[in-house]
């Protein structure tokens, strides 16, 4: 059985590479927002909206239209890939899964994908009109690559993620089958009797958080000093991410691993939240992606 598999390493740019890559992530952000707006206004005017296709006629156009030749600095797939990103955030609402694609802006996280003409060597990755940037490969790469999104984070920090296509081993049957509850004081507590308590890894962070954002709102707009602020900030809130992470993916691998049927109570998250009191904590456990990566 094949599957896709994501392999994600952090990159470390030159000065001039991360000037390049910032070239490629305004252009992509730009037609995301153009391509949005279009929809918007052909839906409002017509009752329809546009495909993939004519959307990329027009964005093909627009390299040679007065005041957006600039666009040729553009590498063409990934003006492409950022259509199509849309054209399935699209989808995605349509069938509730998320939420009505909204336009981006510098302050959100960036990213742009290539689907070919990317290569790797020992230690860095080609990346096109870019050239090869180092990366760490912390571990081995498997199977056949078959795109990569790079992405830089509110911390000015670079990563590529590679989707590979990968043949899925077929693992012995495991045996035991156990029932887990979730909840917010104790993470969980399972059908053989014992719990694990919710790490309550933001709530520690909270007293830090809060000096960190007034910190951030007695800095000047536009300043260093304010840029600095909030790097600092987005860094605490990333700890705190990767804290959650860790936890999840070592409780859920720990489960998996052991027993072969895993019963779980069915969640609604998203009715759960509304409730004011609670919205936080529940939030703050990631009880969703547990359940997802639970998953045998």
């Amino acid at each position: 059985m094949i599957i896709r598999k994501a392999f994600r390493y952090r990159l470390y740019p030159t000065a001039e590479q991360e000037q390049a890559l910032a070239v490629q992530f305004g252009h992509a952000r730009f037609i995301w927002n153009w391509a949005l707006a279009l929809r918007k206004a052909a839906y409002n005017e017509t009752g329809k909206g546009i495909g993939y296709c004519k959307l990329k006629r027009q964005a093909t156009a627009l390299k040679y239209q007065a005041g957006t030749e600039w666009l040729k600095e553009a590498d063409s797939q990934v003006i492409q890939a950022k259509i199509q990103d849309l054209e399935r955030a699209y989808k995605n609402f349509f069938e509730r899964r998320a939420k009505f694609p909204r336009f981006k802006s510098k302050r959100d996280g960036q990213s742009i994908r290539y689907p070919q003409r990317f290569k790797f060597d020992e230690n860095s990755t080609y990346l096109p009109k870019i050239g090869w940037v180092k990366t760490k490969f912390h571990r081995p790469l498997e199977g056949r690559p078959k795109n990569i999104t790079v992405s830089k984070t509110k911390t000015d920090k670079y990563f590529v993620s590679i989707q590979c296509e990968v043949e899925m081993i077929d693992r012995p049957a495991r045996g035991g089958e156990i029932g887990i509850d979730l909840g917010i004081k104790s993470f969980l507590a399972t059908s053989e009797g014992w719990k694990r308590d919710n790490p309550r890894h933001l709530q520690q962070a909270e007293k830090k958080l809060k000096r960190l954002h007034r910190q951030l709102s007695r800095r000047v707009k536009g300043s260093a000093g304010r840029e600095k602020a909030r790097i600092l900030l987005a860094r605490q809130y990333e700890k705190v991410a990767n804290q959650r992470m860790d936890f999840l993916q070592k409780l859920s691998t720990k489960l998996i691993g052991r027993y072969g049927l895993i019963g779980m109570e069915d969640l609604n998250v998203r009715g759960m939240v509304k409730n004011r009191r609670l919205a936080k904590a529940i939030s703050a456990t990631g009880g969703g992606m547990f359940r997802l990566m639970a998953r045998i």
